[in-house]
């Protein structure tokens, strides 16, 4: 079963939009850092039934103005057995205008125009010197906020790097260059060492363009994501940080609902009748998606609103985000016998690096699996799940909550469902 636990995703989009966040800040503000550069990198990543290996290649010039990572990857997705082998080459440019990802195997694109970032730093910055304060001074206080520290340094690649753990990841950087990743968020553990460094660089201006033959696509207007002196005030607030990071992911949300309205009832004929639903190859949910979203549309999730609906690859999920560490997802997949998720569970494959408590009973006929599993070692909290096995129907419902919620209010989402 293609169970993606999308309850995960804010978390990681929050640490891309920080590293995003990092860049141009760097470039904005002329903070120290190398000039140019060239890193060389070897990672891997495992969790959520998946383990990720691959290599990549980053270009640095004009002190972080302008950047290009190349990935190459393979992944492994196990889960209840079944497997599935994939592997990517990506390619993504920050030209100082745009920030492009690029997909090399399929030959396409999405540009996101970097402006509303560049006024959101400005107003970032702006609020931070207001308050009488350094940029450095104002990271160190962030960092203690969010009971984060420093750490010992690590000598990399013959340089001293300075350490820094916070969100359950430990960095080691040096001008501003992370040269070692490594930490275990929310049941996904990351390792990342860099295995090359060449200091000022002479890098080709061709490095920055998108190779020919890629079709490439402006992305929706995310403009709401980054609105300027608002949300750069919110960040930089003595309330900000974590708190302002959430409220643009809610914008950004609101514009991801408005465009899947706007998609029609192609979308939705898409969605349910894709040629890997009907060969199924992806392992599909037994529940047509639209009946999904009528049984998800009578659960009510305490202190929030609406969920965000999506379908991808016969999967459904319907996410409840208050905040990037307050969410319920409710996931519909394959069928997958209790005995299987219990072994995978025990044994950390399904992202859980410990299971606390885990109950099995049943209910209206059904097997139910109720789990609080930890997440790591550094993460900030727990999580709980409740799984219903549907064998008639060939589906499992798993209903994820970040943090953990009572098996009750976990069952009493599962009745309104119709379990």
């Amino acid at each position: 079963m293609k169970m993606k636990h999308r309850n995960q995703i804010p978390g990681l989009v929050a640490w891309i939009v920080l590293l995003l966040c990092a860049c141009v800040l760097r470039a904005e503000v002329k903070m120290p850092g190398m000039k140019s550069a060239i890193v060389e990198y070897q990672y891997e990543s495992k969790g959520m039934g998946s383990n990720i290996t691959g290599t990549k290649k980053v270009w640095i010039a004009d002190y972080g103005r302008k950047q290009a990572t190349l990935k190459k990857e393979k992944s492994v997705t196990k889960i209840f057995g079944m497997g599935k082998t994939e592997e990517k080459e990506s390619l993504s440019i920050l030209d100082g205008e745009y920030l492009i990802d690029i997909d090399l195997k399929a030959k396409t694109a999405v540009r996101m125009r970097m402006a509303e970032m560049k006024d959101f730093v400005s107003a970032y910055t702006k609020e931070v010197e207001s308050q009488g304060k350094t940029m450095e001074q104002h990271r160190d206080e962030w960092v203690k906020k969010y009971n984060g520290r420093w750490i010992d340094s690590q000598t990399i690649l013959g340089r001293s790097c300075k350490g820094l753990e916070i969100f359950g990841m430990r960095q080691w950087l040096y001008e501003q260059v992370t040269l070692k990743l490594e930490g275990s968020v929310m049941g996904i553990t990351t390792k990342e060492l860099a295995t090359s460094l060449v200091e000022n660089a002479s890098i080709p201006a061709d490095t920055f363009k998108v190779p020919a033959g890629i079709k490439v696509e402006d992305a929706p207007d995310m403009s709401g994501m980054f609105s300027g002196k608002e949300a750069g005030k919110a960040m930089a607030s003595e309330e900000g940080g974590m708190g302002g990071l959430a409220e643009m992911m809610q914008r950004a949300q609101a514009e991801a609902e408005k465009a899947e309205k706007e998609e029609g009832s192609q979308g939705e004929k898409s969605r349910n009748g894709s040629k890997s639903d009907e060969e199924g190859e992806d392992l599909p949910c037994g529940i047509p998606y639209g009946e999904f979203k009528s049984m998800v549309s009578k659960v009510k999730v305490a202190g929030m609103g609406k969920p965000k609906l999506e379908s991808s690859e016969g999967v459904h999920t319907a996410l409840y985000m208050k905040s990037m560490f307050d969410s319920v997802n409710i996931i519909g997949g394959a069928y997958g016998t209790p005995d299987e998720y219990v072994k995978a569970a025990k044994e950390g494959k399904e992202g859980s690096v410990s299971v606390i408590n885990l109950k099995r009973y049943t209910k209206k006929g059904h097997p139910i699996v109720y789990s609080e599993v930890g997440t790591g070692e550094g993460s900030p909290a727990g999580g709980s799940q409740l799984m219903v096995f549907d064998h008639a129907r060939n589906a499992t419902i798993m209903i994820a909550a970040q943090p953990a919620r009572p098996r009750a209010e976990l069952e009493a989402m599962l009745t309104e469902m119709g379990y």
